[in-house]
């Protein structure tokens, strides 16, 4: 039997068709797994919302697989928002990192989780000036706009802990860049899950068939 034939038939047109879909819309609807992955900005947060409300209109749990360095924090509050309005449970999976913003976005799901090797990242928001300079009154503006944003990140951390971190304890982690394991991350109540592998691998060797006598004169 050839390899080729040992290999399970796979209807390829279909499977292609999948992987096109997911590529674009950043969505599997087979398994309703939306894919969050990259910079948080405005166009991703504009197609997690139309993917998020497509499967949301159907019942079912959502999954999002999050993998993100952080962003905006006003689009991250509004991917925040459309999870918490949502009809349906969500999972939040982080595979690799969840940072700054992300970590917000995370704290939305119903169950919280996170793979052995992934990291969480909190700090204080930033000012990235668009432009060299600004006029006094203008810069005052743009800090107390900062400190709202960050009480609102406090906030949700500190309530996404359940307890285990207060809003003053949420302010000490910030102040610099603190990373968290995933095993951390579950300690300070930021994740309600540390994923483990399930599957289990049977593997089966097969005997080789005994070595025939040589007929060339050997004797027995």
């Amino acid at each position: 039997m050839s390899v080729k034939s040992r290999l399970p038939q796979y209807k390829t047109e279909e499977v292609a068709q999948q992987i096109a879909c997911g590529v674009t819309s950043g969505v599997h609807l087979g398994t309703r797994r939306i894919f969050v992955v990259g910079e948080i900005q405005e166009a991703l947060a504009a197609r997690f919302g139309i993917v998020f409300r497509a499967l949301d209109s159907t019942e079912g749990p959502i999954y999002i697989t999050l993998n993100s360095p952080g962003g905006s924090i006003d689009q991250g509050f509004a991917i925040f928002d459309i999870i918490k309005l949502s009809n349906n449970p969500v999972v939040i999976d982080v595979v690799g990192v969840a940072q700054s913003i992300a970590v917000v976005i995370l704290q939305a799901a119903d169950r919280r989780r996170a793979s052995p090797e992934s990291r969480l990242l909190v700090h204080q928001g930033r000012l990235f000036p668009s432009q060299d300079s600004f006029a006094a009154d203008e810069l005052k503006d743009h800090g107390r706009e900062l400190a709202r944003n960050n009480e609102r990140v406090y906030r949700t951390l500190s309530e996404g802990s359940k307890g285990k971190l207060t809003i003053e304890e949420v302010i000490e982690l910030c102040k610099k860049d603190t990373y968290f394991s995933a095993a951390e991350a579950f300690k300070y109540g930021l994740i309600d899950e540390v994923l483990q592998p399930t599957k289990q691998v049977v593997v089966a060797l097969k005997r080789r068939p005994a070595q025939r006598a040589r007929r060339s004169g050997k004797r027995k």
